[in-house]
């Protein structure tokens, strides 16, 4: 039954197809061309059509797809390469490229994006240089190796009291001061200063805490004066400029001074918070102090920072004919130690002085 009815609808399709080929006829070539035109725009149509689905298609499978992991900081990327210690590889963005000149921006972007956080400033950063250049002509040096561990100094006078000693871990020899009030430590052999000289000494203290009010005051004096032991209990006799190196309640600064005729100061000074440097950290720290006179110039600097740089601390005509430590330790806890003082004659200033208006 089946095969019968198979071959009835074969038998139709087949008869279709014949009378459809007899019915063919010759079209209006007019007609043909348009039909062709029409058919041929609708296809360009569908084409178009069917491109614009297919982006459609594909951003919606794009939304399920599952986003691909990073690779972690200890995987090798593809192309690049492993990177165990977990910071930037040289051609990744990170601190690896960023500009080393302060700018807070990273290397290779025309005005690029601020490092910091938009809540954070960029830190400034500056630069300046260490330019003592130590005199070569020796004047005077003094490191006591002559002198016995105990004893006062033999080149030296003062008001006060002070010892040479040894200090463990560091080399050579040291006069220490303690406990002292208003008291000066004078080498005689020193006179005569040059218009231009340096002077550099190794400075110690100890005793420095933030449990009480105590005072270390540790002067430098340069002056002119009639005989250089003159009013022995200020830091200064007369007309020169002092530098004081200060402690108390753990705390430290720095001042410049002008002196006049009487060792009293003037307005001319200069003052500098060093609670940085000069602190109960650094008990037992050798500091490098340097000075540079240029006739009316002076530059002071600890270790390699230059502290001051006054251009007017000495007055024209002064004629400097002596030096001096002075003291000034409330406690015999507090300790301060010098040594290895070098006086020499320094470079000029070749700076061009501004005239005054006429």
């Amino acid at each position: 039954m089946n095969y019968l009815f198979a071959g009835i609808i074969f038998g139709v399709s087949v008869t279709a197809a014949l009378t459809a080929q007899a019915q063919v006829r010759v079209a209006d070539p007019k007609e043909t061309v348009n039909r062709n035109v029409e058919g041929r725009v609708n296809g360009r149509v569908d084409q178009g059509i069917n491109r614009g689905l297919d982006k459609v298609e594909e951003g919606i499978g794009n939304i399920f797809k599952k986003k691909e992991k990073k690779p972690a900081n200890d995987q090798k990327p593809a192309g690049g390469t492993a990177n165990p210690s977990g910071r930037p590889n040289a051609d990744q963005s990170g601190d690896t490229n960023a500009d080393r000149t302060g700018s807070g921006t990273t290397a290779g972007r025309s005005g690029g994006a601020p490092a910091n956080s938009p809540d954070e400033p960029a830190p400034l950063k500056s630069y300046s240089k260490f330019d003592f250049v130590a005199g070569e002509k020796i004047v005077a040096a003094e490191d006591f190796s002559q002198d016995a561990v105990g004893d006062f100094p033999a080149k030296w006078n003062t008001n006060g009291s002070a010892e040479v000693v040894t200090i463990e871990g560091k080399p050579g020899k040291w006069l220490r001061l303690r406990k002292v009030e208003t008291a000066s430590f004078i080498p005689d052999f020193v006179k005569n200063l040059p218009d231009n000289f340096t002077l550099e000494y190794d400075f110690v203290y100890a005793g420095r805490d933030k449990e009480y009010a105590h005072q270390q005051q540790f002067y430098t004096t340069f002056l002119e004066t009639k005989k250089n032991n003159d009013r022995v209990w200020n830091p200064a006799a007369g007309r020169g400029a002092t530098f004081l190196l200060a402690g108390g309640m753990g705390v430290g600064n720095a001042e410049l001074l002008q002196t006049d005729e009487n060792g009293d100061y003037t307005d001319l000074r200069g003052e500098r918070d060093m609670a940085y440097t000069l602190n109960p950290d650094n008990n037992g720290k050798v500091f490098h102090i340097a000075m540079w006179r240029q006739k009316q110039r002076l530059r002071v600097y600890v270790d390699e920072v230059k502290v001051f740089d006054l251009p007017r601390i000495f007055p024209a005509d002064v004629k400097l004919n002596a030096m001096r430590f002075h003291a000034n330790i409330s406690e015999d806890r507090d300790q301060s130690f010098v040594s290895y003082i070098r006086l020499a004659v320094g470079a000029a200033d070749t700076h061009t002085v501004p005239q005054p208006l006429q």
